[in-house]
């Protein structure tokens, strides 16, 4: 069944905001759990977009649920790919492009974007 819904956050883990993984694991379990509880979880799934972290958010991100697993994906792009697209942005991150980049790999009929 096709997706109806994915939320696409877009990230880099460069302690721009002090504990952001922490957050982004709260809020992104809480999420899904309510979700669940609603009778939806089999029509959502969350893409993050990690921009050219060291390393990789998915490797310390914790799911609180092992079924929630399936529901988030991750894409990961290498800060030498990053700092070539971002060059003399702020923070050297190119969110218009890294948002656009969970989109073409989005499969659901509907998009909610968002960064952390």
């Amino acid at each position: 069944m096709k997706k109806k819904l994915t939320f696409i956050f877009s990230c880099k883990d460069d302690n721009y905001v002090e504990n952001f993984i922490n957050r982004m694991e709260f809020s992104v379990n809480f999420n899904l759990k309510i979700i669940e509880k609603i009778g939806k979880l089999e029509q959502i799934e969350y893409a993050i977009i990690d921009w050219g972290s060291e390393n990789e958010i998915s490797q310390k991100f914790k799911i609180c649920d092992q079924k929630y697993k399936e529901k988030i994906k991750f894409y990961y792009f290498n800060p030498k790919i990053t700092k070539e697209y971002s060059e003399g942005l702020p923070g050297d991150f190119y969110q218009e492009l890294a948002i656009n980049c969970g989109i073409v790999r989005s499969e659901s009929s509907h998009i909610i974007t968002g960064h952390h």
